[in-house]
């Protein structure tokens, strides 16, 4: 009986033994399969989420484009042409100017009924400003006022005027 029972337990070592390679490579293939659908499942969810994305910025692009329509019309109806608009533009490099004058400046940098600033580069530099510092060491004492008294501004862009064709 005995030699029976170890004669079944080799057997089944055996057959276990012999079966062990054909189960483990099931289960890699298995896992293998499994790595493979979570990797389609993130590109899934990701493609999802840039489609999102991409309703919301065409939303965003409609909504823009039916303010410059309306605006477009607007402005038709009134009879304002694209004409009718003269174009200066600004260039001041790195200039000195009186704190007092500054606030010409920032009125002018605006926007109005007749009037439209579109600033490519708008830059204010005070008097603590490295750059400005140097500046102010190099120029004679006759050009700098006092400490604090005036900042260097750079202004460039266009500034567009209404003046209506008659």
């Amino acid at each position: 009986m005995l030699l029976i029972l170890r004669l079944v337990i080799l057997t089944l070592a055996v057959v276990g033994a012999g079966l062990l390679p054909f189960v483990l490579s099931g289960t890699m293939d298995m896992y293998t399969q499994y790595t493979k659908a979570e990797k389609a499942r993130d590109l899934v969810k990701r493609k999802r989420e840039h489609y999102k994305q991409y309703l919301r910025n065409v939303k965003t692009y409609q909504a823009f484009q039916d303010r410059v329509s309306s605006f477009v019309q607007i402005a038709q109806d009134i009879g304002i042409d694209r004409g009718d608009w003269v174009r200066y533009e600004v260039d001041v490099q790195e200039r000195m100017v009186d704190v007092s004058q500054m606030g010409f400046l920032l009125e002018n940098a605006r926007n109005g009924g007749h009037f439209y600033y579109d600033p490519s580069k708008f830059e204010i530099l005070s008097s603590e400003h490295p750059v400005m510092k140097e500046k102010m060491e190099s120029a004679s004492s006759e050009e700098a006022g006092p400490a604090g008294s005036q900042v260097m501004v750079t202004l460039k862009g266009t500034y567009l005027v209404y003046q209506q064709n008659e």
